[in-house]
């Protein structure tokens, strides 16, 4: 047994998860991931792989990074004087509060809802995959703002058989999910069939079964319609007008991207050319990461440089080819994986960070480029401190290497003459900490 084998036999346990904006899959492994070369990929690592596409090529993803960065750099200028983290933007700047509610309602996470018999668990992801009753319900909701109010439908699908009923919500967050788990399968065929399905990875596909049965086992259609819906905002919404849509016309197709052009002449997103509304989004994802990332050093643009870069790379494999994704199902499983292999050998891949905050990336990558991804890295903890996270402490501390226990808990409070780099410091000066003070006990 080779090493290449043993090392991959390995990985294929592991679970990591991609972080959204900050173009980074982390690996729960101890395992350094500069050892990764071409032939390390497994199950996890294409279907996180699927998502830094989602991310980085879909009018979803790119629109998500916006609103990221925006958020970022109206913190920057807020008139707050003190503070409270997780920072909560409370009418100041309204617009930020519009997006954050319009994504958090097209995303629509999946959660688990359960009505059993006494003493059944209360939740479950699970649901069959024979004889089940699929109603779709959708209903809507309004966000208003000075100018418009927006109108959004909250879909949700009811899953039955006896006794058992299940309520799931069906946003992007099931499409994303739904897709990236088929090219898995695809390329990592599963050893044993299925007993069940799971919630959010199956719903994609029990929708297709309740509207338009004939294209069920269509795993080539599923990924493409997912692709396809994640050209908008509103995803789950046109996947499903999409397909009901093809099953009043009795739609079939010779090609893949034929699904991409009757999604896109059906539905025009914000009235545009949905090309051109690509575009769009591509140069609002640059601009946003660009206001952020504008402090002159050159660890910082530089880094800000090679997202651009990957960027504007898959913008060019969108325009040329919609379906570029999603054609790998389409061909042999080995054939699938060597155009897998090829895509992750771009210089366009996510960098990969195990337990022990080490970086790697796939293909060649030089120590300069590693550490790029250190710079996203640290930039997703500082934005999670500031936004998300309810434990506040220094986001940094686990690996910096120099802390007590002030500096864990405060870091605020923290004298700037440390006698030693530190990540906080520096990214407290990004986000304008200096101008505000800090109210957490």
């Amino acid at each position: 047994m080779s090493n290449l084998k043993s090392f991959s036999n390995i990985l294929d346990g592991v679970d990591g998860h991609y972080l959204p904006s900050f173009f980074i899959i982390q690996l729960d492994t101890n395992i350094d991931p500069l050892q990764f070369n071409k032939n390390n990929l497994t199950h996890t690592i294409v279907h996180e792989f699927v998502h830094f596409i989602q991310d980085t090529s879909t009018c979803y993803g790119l629109t998500n990074i916006s609103a990221t960065y925006a958020r970022a750099f109206n913190f920057y200028n807020i008139p707050d004087k003190e503070i409270k983290l997780p920072y909560q933007f409370i009418g100041n700047v309204r617009n930020e509060l519009i997006n954050r509610r319009l994504f958090k309602k097209y995303f629509n996470r999946t959660k688990i809802d359960i009505s059993t018999p006494p003493k059944e668990p209360l939740i479950k992801p699970e649901f069959p995959i024979n004889n089940i009753n699929v109603k779709i319900t959708s209903k809507k909701g309004k966000i208003k703002d000075f100018y418009h109010t927006v109108l959004t439908f909250f879909i949700t699908i009811w899953m039955s058989k006896s006794p058992v009923k299940r309520l799931y919500n069906f946003g992007s967050h099931a499409i994303m999910e739904g897709m990236a788990a088929a090219i898995e399968d695809k390329l990592y065929p599963p050893s044993v069939p299925k007993s069940c399905n799971f919630a959010p990875y199956d719903l994609p596909k029990a929708v297709i079964k309740s509207i338009y049965p004939d294209m069920e086992n269509d795993n080539a259609f599923l990924v493409a319609l997912c692709d396809a819906s994640l050209m908008y905002y509103n995803s789950a919404e046109i996947f499903i007008k999409t397909l009901r849509k093809m099953k009043r016309e009795e739609f079939s197709y010779n090609n893949l991207n034929e699904i991409y052009e009757y999604c896109f002449n059906y539905l025009k997103p914000d009235n545009k050319n949905v090309k051109d509304f690509f575009i769009e989004n591509v140069n609002n994802a640059k601009s946003a990461i660009n206001n952020m990332v504008n402090a002159p050093r050159p660890e910082y643009y530089q880094a800000r440089d090679w997202i651009i870069d990957i960027i504007e790379d898959y913008k060019n494999l969108r325009l040329n080819d919609f379906s570029f994704l999603s054609k790998i199902m389409t061909l042999p499983q080995k054939q699938a994986l060597q155009e897998m292999r090829n895509l992750t050998n771009r210089k366009s891949s996510p960098f990969i960070v195990n337990n022990e905050i080490k970086f790697g990336a796939f293909g060649n990558i030089t120590q300069t480029q590693k550490e790029y991804g250190f710079y996203w890295f640290n930039l997703y903890r500082m934005y999670d401190f500031l936004f998300e996270s309810k434990a506040v402490m220094c986001p940094f501390w686990d690996y910096c290497g120099h802390g007590d226990g002030v500096c864990e808990d405060k870091p605020w409070l923290v004298d700037k003459n440390k006698g030693f780099y530190c990540n906080y410091e520096q990214f407290a000066q990004m986000f304008a900490l200096y101008k505000r003070k800090i109210k957490n006990k």
